[in-house]
């Protein structure tokens, strides 16, 4: 296992062996001793997690898996009560759409993504590819643990500099759009990040788990912005920005985890009652501003 979780751009990884994506092994005898020597916080019951997910992943895609992996905290090591289990299945590419949504809906508990198996052939990803794809090849190439299938992580080419910052930008301003209530409206696709006047009534209205992400996502977002360092695992956000010399910061990132771990251990209506706190509230403000100002110092455009 990876003793970081820290990925540094310029920096690619090379293909080996592209055919290997369709000579994948479902062996499940192998699959199952990994997860059996799996320990994490919660011990069994991530045991237990993770064979329902391997169940549900080769019930779902069969011949098109190949490979599923755990990311963030639980395979870092680093996970506490409310950390989320992360997973990653990365299918062949030519399985139906439908399969997309229903792996969701089958993992609607955790936090579940997939990659398509034809991006492992790219060496470059485009422009505008959203953060669930530049993030999910990232965090399998850093520190995935594979739970079943073939390990394809010496086939993913890291993303370049330009593909990263827009899709930590565009991370960071789906997460603003949501806590200022326009995430579904018809101003969404025009809004920017400008601290609205009644931000105390967004605040009060906002998700607070949702809240504590849009904290998370902006101070990652700015971190890669300033210093070039993109750090993977929001837990480990406050110790990049103490390193680099910027204690408000890192207070700021301990302090959003540290809520979001406790809202989440509370049911949906209980979450609801807890305020926000006010060193919070400071927070979003000025990750905002700093943030804006960071992207028009980069002359980024999020019209592309």
């Amino acid at each position: 296992m990876c003793d970081t979780v820290v990925h540094r751009v310029p920096g690619r990884r090379t293909m080996h062996n592209a055919g290997a994506l369709r000579a994948h092994d479902h062996r499940r005898s192998k699959s199952w001793h990994q997860v059996t020597n799996m320990h994490g916080n919660d011990g069994d019951s991530l045991q237990t997690h993770l064979t329902y997910a391997i169940h549900a992943a080769t019930d779902l895609f069969a011949a098109h898996l190949v490979a599923l992996y755990m990311v963030g905290s639980h395979a870092t090591g680093t996970a506490d009560a409310a950390s989320d289990i992360d997973l990653c299945a990365v299918t062949t590419g030519d399985e139906s759409t439908d399969t997309h949504t229903q792996w969701l809906t089958l993992l609607q508990n955790y936090s579940a993504c997939w990659l398509d198996g034809c991006l492992l052939r790219q060496t470059e990803l485009g422009a505008n590819a959203p953060w669930e794809t530049v993030g999910s090849l990232l965090a399998v190439a850093d520190h995935g643990r594979l739970i079943f299938g073939t390990d394809i992580r010496n086939m993913i080419h890291s993303p370049d500099k330009q593909a990263i910052t827009w899709a930590v930008a565009q991370c960071a301003l789906s997460g603003f759009r949501r806590i200022i209530g326009v995430e579904n409206s018809a101003e969404a696709s025009a809004t920017s990040l400008s601290v609205p006047s009644d931000i105390s009534s967004c605040l009060s209205q906002a998700s607070r788990l949702s809240f504590s992400g849009c904290i998370l996502a902006m101070a990652r977002a700015l971190l890669f912005l300033r210093t070039g360092e993109l750090v993977l695992v929001k837990y480990h956000l406050s110790h990049a920005w103490r390193k680099h010399g910027a204690a408000q910061y890192a207070d700021w990132c301990q302090m959003a985890f540290t809520f979001k771990s406790y809202v989440a251990s509370l049911g949906r209506e209980e979450s609801a009652k807890v305020a926000i706190p006010s060193q919070l509230g400071e927070a979003f403000v000025h990750f905002t501003q700093d943030l804006s100002t960071a992207l028009a110092e980069s002359r980024f455009s999020f019209s592309g």
